[in-house]
């Protein structure tokens, strides 16, 4: 479902056209299109072609990627502000997936209007350049440190990037958003199973409660001291 977003007036300060000249703030208010995506629909499939860029306005998403056995792992988590799979090259495809968590608005931008604007505004390309250096940089560390985790490890961890990207409720002291241990158990390479003992192994220790499909965080700093080894050049 569309949306009208007012470039302008959007609250989401980390999305890249808030680096443009005001003059094409509005350009880009006129040509992009802002999607409502329910939970669980896609938004980007894998080895579709790539026709511009996508960007969060609002909302969770997970990237995903399919092994050689057809399943799907998440590969990564997003936010508002967070950009979505490649630039717009001549024939290339998605290597990766994106999938709505919850309801989320995505700001789409067409090749054209996109390297027009990537042409006329330094700061809005900068901004690309750093985020997709960030990526990278994130990336390569998650693969170097979970290649020495043990799975417990691993679980922790995936609680602790969800936490990172998605943040807690003040109030309610939750993680914002619901994740299954299916989610969870996608994100560190392993099964539910192994999600449900690690989960029940930090309630046990009263770091963590269960409250239905949320999360309840009491004791987070001690769930990121379990795996201060490897989380060294993460934030």
């Amino acid at each position: 479902m569309l949306k009208n977003i007012d470039c302008e007036a959007c609250p989401t300060m980390d999305c890249p056209v808030k680096q443009c000249e005001s003059n094409w703030v509005n350009v880009i208010n006129v040509s992009k299109n802002s999607v409502i995506y329910k939970k669980g629909q896609y938004i980007i499939k894998e080895g579709t072609p790539v026709y511009g860029l996508h960007f969060v306005q609002n909302g969770k998403v997970k990237i995903v990627s399919t092994d050689v056995d057809e399943k799907e792992q998440i590969v990564g988590l997003a936010k508002d502000g967070y950009i979505l799979g490649p630039m717009y090259q001549d024939d290339e495809v998605h290597s990766i997936g994106a999938i709505a968590l919850d309801n989320s608005v995505i700001c789409f931008l067409n090749k054209d209007t996109l390297q027009d604007t990537m042409k006329n505004n330094y700061k809005f390309i900068n901004h690309l350049v750093l985020f997709y250096s960030r990526e990278l940089n994130t990336s390569e560390l998650h693969i170097k440190y979970f290649a020495q985790m043990p799975v417990n490890k691993k679980i922790i961890f995936a609680l602790a990037y969800i936490i990172e990207t998605f943040g807690i409720d003040k109030r309610a002291k939750v993680i914002q958003g619901s994740f299954s241990r299916q989610d969870i158990a996608e994100i560190a390479g392993t099964n539910a199973e192994q999600v449900s003992r690690v989960i029940h192994f930090l309630k046990e220790n009263n770091i963590i409660e269960i409250l239905g499909n949320k999360i309840l965080v009491k004791k987070y700093a001690a769930l990121k001291k379990m795996i201060v080894p490897y989380t060294k050049g993460l934030s």
